[in-house]
């Protein structure tokens, strides 16, 4: 096809978000993300501090996308995806957030997909009626990256290189991409699966290497004009690395309005999907 052949399509929705929780629970975006109760918390009387109901009813969670269909790129149709919706993370803080913006080529066999989508581990994901996609338990996530899918068969073989945004990792300054950015190496996932017209299953890893910090205080020794030693704090490059190893193994089965799907994940350092796990220092 050609550049006049182009098509742009403009899709989105009306949504509003109803919920009642019995208690207090760790949440993100404003709410709509649920995460998990919070830890029970006591006073000195024995009450429960966060065992307070709450209902939420809001509707930021809306949404607006273009589908472009292009022309035709070295052999590969061309496509192309942006989607946003309107995100709170406060009462008086909503964004018009970015969801997914990506360019696609597919061959007659393969697909290279380069901008923010779906983290591939996201492949199995549930079914479900709230905004959480099965958190803490199931990944979720979009990230930035260079995803390149290799079919062979009924076999498909994914190879992605991942940058952290909005999903990002844990550590010692809180919640930040450059935990990841000052490692310079993106976060490495590779997947083989087979998909047939009722059963799909497979295997993946992630592989993610953070720099949890630039700097440390060291302890120097400065010798003094009468022979003495002052010791005297220095604060010092370091070169800190930690290593997260994230396997996976996945099924989804279907016939007709049946359908069971299940996942194992051994998560390390897996916070930037929205699952509990992390790190931390020893020495």
């Amino acid at each position: 096809k050609s550049l006049r052949d182009t098509r742009v399509k403009l899709y989105g929705f009306v949504r509003n978000y109803i919920s009642y929780d019995t208690r207090e629970t760790i949440t993100l975006a404003g709410g709509i993300y649920n995460i998990m109760p919070k830890d029970v918390e006591l006073n000195a009387a024995g009450g429960g501090l966060n065992a307070v109901p709450k209902t939420i009813f809001i509707a930021f969670s809306s949404r607006l996308g273009l589908d472009i269909d292009g022309p035709t790129i070295l052999g590969a149709q061309s496509s192309a995806k942006l989607e946003a919706d309107f995100v709170g993370f406060s009462t008086n803080n909503m964004v018009f957030r970015v969801r997914h913006a990506y360019a696609q080529l597919a061959w007659r066999k393969s697909t290279l997909i380069v901008g923010q989508t779906w983290h591939p581990s996201f492949q199995v994901k549930p079914t479900i009626s709230g905004y959480g996609a099965g958190a803490p338990f199931s990944t979720s996530s979009r990230m930035p990256q260079i995803l390149f899918n290799q079919r062979m068969g009924n076999w498909h073989l994914l190879l992605s290189a991942i940058f952290q945004h909005n999903d990002s990792s844990y550590g010692p300054d809180g919640k930040t991409y450059d935990y990841a950015r000052w490692n310079l190496w993106p976060e490495g996932y590779a997947s083989i699966k087979r998909e047939g017209e009722q059963l799909t299953f497979g295997a993946g890893v992630s592989v993610l290497s953070l720099m949890p910090r630039r700097t440390s205080i060291a302890h120097r020794e400065v010798p003094a004009a009468d022979g003495t030693t002052t010791i005297v704090p220095m604060e010092v490059r370091v070169r800190d690395r930690v290593l997260g190893v994230t396997p996976e193994i996945f099924a989804d089965y279907k016939v007709d309005k049946f359908n069971l799907k299940g996942k194992v994940v051994y998560a390390q350092n897996a916070s930037p999907l929205q699952m509990s796990s992390g790190f931390g220092a020893t020495a």
